[in-house]
C-alpha cells in the first residue's frame, strides 16, 4: 500500500506531483487552506475523501494502463485546485515565484504531451509482467515527458486534410448451415468507400452504426475512379462487412471515422442513413434462393470455355467416380433448351449467345453435325474424336442454333430421310456401318432410341411438319418398347423433360411410369426436378406447386450445391450392350436445370400474386 501511495504521488511515470508540481503546495501548506472558516469543514471532508481514494488505488495495480500521467486522479484535480486560492493568497513573493515556476514546469510537461505523446513509452512499460512489473515506473528515463522526446513530434492530425466518402451501404445475404444441417440465411451489411489523408492512405477506418462501433480495417486498395478523378495514386478504397442481426428493421445512421496516423484520434469522414428492411421467414427463403441463383449463374460463367462450350464428364459406371472430361455438341444444345427461358430473369443471355454461336459453327457443309463437333477442331484428339455424324445432334443443333443457307438444311433433311426405318423411326448414325468412325456399337449397330426420336420430332415440327406428324404416329405406340430405350434406360430425366416438349410440338407421347424411374444413386432430385418442370408446363403441378418447388430448390442448392459435386445429373449413357460402358454427367446442366426450375417458381409466384389481386385472373 505504501509503495502504491508513493507511486501514485511521486513516481516519474504516474506521480501526480511530478506531472503537476504546483499541487505540492496543497499538502505542504494545507493549514493555509483551512483559514477560511466558511469552507473549513468542506476542505477537511474533501481531504479525507482524497486520502481514502488514494489508499484504495494503492491497493491495486497503480500503473493505470496507457495514459499521459495520473489517469486515476482526473476527478481529483479540480478538488486540489479548489484548495489552492487561500494557500496562494498566504504566500510571500518568493513563494509565489516558486509557485509560478512549478506551474511553468507543468505547462511544459503538458505541452510535450500535447505535441509528442504517441503512447509508445507507456506501451513498452505495460508489457513488463511478473514481480518486476512496477520497477520501470520508477525510472526517470521512462517518464513520458522524457521518453517521448526521443522521436519527432506526433503528426499534426488536426491539420491533415481528410477526404473520402461512403459509396455503398447494401444489405446482402449469406447462406448458412446450422449444426443440424438446416440451410438458412444471414443478413450482412456491406459498406464500401474511400478515404485519403492529404494525398496518402490513412492508418485505418472504423464504422459505427447508431453510435456503436461494428467494424474496422487498416487494409486499403487502389480505387481507379479516385485515381482518375483526383489524380491520387495512393490506395484509398476500403470495404467492410458485418452482421445485420443486432439491428432492428428501420432507418439507421452509419458513420465512418478515419485515423490519420497511428495514435491519432479518429476523425469524422462521412455519415449517411440506410434502411434495414423487415425480414419474414418467407423473405428469408426468397433471398436464400436468390443468392443460390446468383451462385449458379456465376459457376456457369466460370465453367464456360472461351469458344462458348461447356464440357461433359463421363465415367465407366453408375457412380460418379474418376470422371473424365469431353466436349460434345449434345450437352451445349440441351443447355440452350433448358436455360433459355430463365434468361428472361437472370443474366444468362451472353453465355447462351456464345454457346449458340459455337453450335452454329459445328454444322458442316453437308448440313450434318457430329457429337464431338467438327473433325478439324483443335479439341479432336484431346476432348473427343472425329465421330460419325448422327441424327440426334444434327436435329438439336439445327433447332436451337440453325446455320445459314437453306441448301445445308435441305441436305441435312435429305440425309436424315435416308435413315428412316420401315417402322417410321429414325436411326441414330447418319452413315453406313462400314463408314462408322470412332464408334463402339452394341447389338444393334444403328438403333432408333426414344430420346433421339423426340429430338428429331421437335426439329421436324419446325423444318418439315408432315414428317413430324408421321414420326409421331410411328412413335406413339412404341413408348414402352425395350428396343427404343437404348441411351436413356438408366437416365430418365431428359426423357421426362422432353415429354412436355414433344407434346407442345403436337405429339402427346406417353411412356410407362416404370421407365421414368431410376435406381442410379443420387439421381432422385434430378428425376423430381424434371417431373416438376413437366407438371408445371402441363399446368398440373397442383395448388401447392410453388411450395413443393421451393422445397426442391432448397434441397438441391443446400451447402452451395454440394449435391452437384457428389452426383450431378446423369444425362444419358452409351448402348449398354457395347463392349465398353460410358455414363455421361453434367454439373453445368444441373445448374441450368435448377435455374429453369427457379424461373418457373418465380413465375408461379407472379401468377399467384395476380390471382390474389384480381379474382378474374387479370394482372396489370
Amino acid at each position: 500500500v505504501l509503495e502504491g501511495i508513493a507511486g501514485l504521488l511521486f513516481s516519474p511515470t504516474r506521480g501526480v506531483f511530478v506531472f503537476s508540481p504546483f499541487l505540492l503546495f496543497v499538502p505542504a501548506l494545507f493549514l493555509l487552506a483551512l483559514r477560511e472558516r466558511a469552507t473549513r469543514g468542506l476542505t477537511l471532508a474533501l481531504a479525507a475523501a482524497m486520502l481514502v481514494q488514494i489508499s484504495l488505488y494503492a491497493l491495486v495495480d497503480w500503473r493505470q494502463g496507457v495514459s499521459w500521467g495520473p489517469r486515476w486522479f482526473t476527478d481529483m484535480l479540480p478538488l486540489l485546485v479548489w484548495m489552492l486560492p487561500p494557500i496562494l493568497a498566504g504566500l510571500a513573493r518568493p513563494g509565489r515565484v516558486l509557485f509560478g515556476a512549478a506551474c511553468a514546469v507543468a505547462i511544459v510537461i503538458q505541452a510535450i504531451g500535447a505535441f509528442w505523446y504517441t503512447g509508445t513509452a507507456d506501451t513498452a512499460m505495460m508489457q513488463v509482467s511478473g514481480s518486476e512489473r512496477m520497477r520501470p515506473l520508477w525510472r526517470w528515463q521512462n517518464a513520458a515527458f522524457i521518453a517521448e522526446l526521443a522521436h519527432p513530434p506526433a503528426p499534426s492530425d488536426l491539420l491533415r486534410r481528410v477526404r473520402g466518402s461512403i459509396d455503398l451501404v447494401e444489405v446482402v445475404d449469406v447462406a448458412t448451415t446450422g449444426a443440424d444441417g438446416a440451410e438458412g440465411i444471414r443478413r450482412e451489411i456491406d459498406v464500401a468507400g474511400w478515404a485519403l489523408v492529404d494525398s496518402r492512405t490513412p492508418t485505418d477506418v472504423s464504422i459505427f452504426v447508431d453510435g456503436r462501433i461494428v467494424a474496422g480495417t487498416g487494409g486499403f486498395f487502389t480505387r481507379p475512379d479516385v485515381v482518375q478523378t483526383l489524380g491520387e495514386a495512393s490506395p484509398a478504397g476500403w470495404r467492410m462487412r458485418f452482421p445485420a442481426e443486432p439491428f432492428a428493421a428501420g432507418r439507421h445512421q452509419i458513420t465512418a471515422l478515419v485515423r490519420t496516423d497511428p495514435g491519432a484520434e479518429p476523425r469524422l469522414l462521412r455519415q449517411r442513413f440506410f434502411e434495414l428492411p423487415a425480414d419474414s421467414p418467407e423473405q428469408q427463403q426468397e433471398r436464400l434462393l436468390a443468392r443460390a441463383a446468383r451462385l449458379a449463374v456465376e459457376r456457369l460463367a466460370q465453367h464456360q470455355q472461351a469458344p462458348g462450350y461447356w464440357l461433359t464428364a463421363f465415367t465407366s459406371g453408375t457412380a460418379f467416380e474418376q470422371p473424365q472430361p469431353e466436349l460434345n455438341t449434345y450437352l451445349n444444345a440441351i443447355m440452350l433448351d433448358i436455360a433459355e427461358p430463365a434468361a428472361a430473369s437472370l443474366p444468362l443471355a451472353d453465355m447462351l449467345a456464345r454457346a449458340r454461336a459455337f453450335l452454329s459453327r459445328q454444322i458442316e457443309a453437308d448440313g450434318l453435325v457430329r457429337y464431338h463437333g467438327r473433325p478439324d477442331a483443335l479439341t479432336i484428339g484431346t476432348l473427343g474424336c472425329a465421330i460419325t455424324p448422327d441424327a440426334d445432334d444434327t436435329a438439336l443443333v439445327w433447332r436451337v442454333a440453325p446455320g445459314e443457307g437453306p441448301a445445308r438444311l435441305a441436305a441435312a433433311l435429305e440425309t436424315l430421310g435416308r435413315y428412316r426405318r420401315a417402322d417410321g423411326l429414325y436411326r441414330t448414325w447418319l452413315a453406313e456401318r462400314a463408314d462408322f468412325r470412332c464408334l463402339d456399337p452394341g447389338q444393334d449397330p444403328n438403333p432408333a432410341d426414344i430420346g433421339i426420336q423426340m429430338h428429331v420430332l421437335m426439329w421436324l415440327a419446325q423444318a418439315d411438319p408432315p414428317a413430324a406428324r408421321a414420326l409421331c404416329a410411328a412413335l406413339l405406340p412404341r413408348g414402352g418398347d425395350e428396343d427404343v430405350w437404348v441411351y436413356y434406360s438408366a437416365a430418365p430425366p431428359m426423357v421426362i423433360l422432353r415429354l412436355e416438349d414433344v407434346r407442345r410440338a403436337g405429339c402427346p407421347l406417353a411412356v410407362p411410369a416404370s421407365r421414368l424411374q431410376t435406381s442410379v444413386p443420387g439421381q432422385g432430385p434430378w428425376v423430381r426436378a424434371a417431373e416438376q418442370l413437366r407438371l408445371i408446363g402441363l399446368g398440373a403441378a397442383g395448388p401447392d406447386a410453388r411450395a413443393s418447388t421451393s422445397a426442391l430448390l432448397r434441397e438441391i442448392a443446400a451447402q452451395d450445391f454440394r449435391v452437384l459435386q457428389q452426383a450431378p445429373p446423369l444425362l444419358y449413357h452409351n448402348d449398354l450392350t457395347a463392349s465398353v460402358r460410358r455414363f455421361y454427367w453434367s454439373e453445368d446442366l444441373g445448374y441450368a436445370l435448377w435455374l429453369r426450375l427457379h424461373h418457373e417458381w418465380q413465375r408461379l409466384g407472379v401468377q399467384a400474386g395476380c390471382a390474389a389481386r384480381d379474382a378474374a385472373g387479370e394482372c396489370g
